[in-house]
């Protein structure tokens, strides 16, 4: 991992910040290691050698949550992802139904 990884990560005087190890899944395909540099709850800075796709799931070693990722930026084996959950995921709108469907609304609409 390169030394820009290390701009990232946090400063803490009792516990320092180091990279967590972790895995970059993509269907049909070697996982393929990487590094977790900076986190939030909204997403991650990851180190990797090789190239992330824009879309695969993140298994942080010793974890027990995988975490969906949508690359959002890239830089010098840097990239920047969201995690995708159920709010941040663009749902289609729901159809309404036909004027003349003779539907009875059971609940105020006003």
């Amino acid at each position: 991992m390169g030394r820009l990884a290390f701009i990232f990560r946090r400063e803490d005087r009792i516990r320092p910040t180091m990279p967590l190890l972790a895995l970059a899944y993509v269907a049909g395909k070697k996982p393929q290691r990487c590094a977790v540099v900076n986190y939030t709850p909204a997403g991650a800075c990851v180190s990797s050698e090789a190239e992330l796709p824009d879309h695969f799931t993140m298994h942080i070693i010793g974890s027990t949550t995988d975490r969906l990722c949508e690359v959002k930026w890239r830089d010098e084996g840097l990239v920047g992802v969201r995690y995708i959950t159920a709010r941040t995921m663009r749902r289609p709108k729901e159809a309404e139904p036909p004027a003349d469907w003779g539907a009875v609304t059971l609940y105020p609409t006003g």
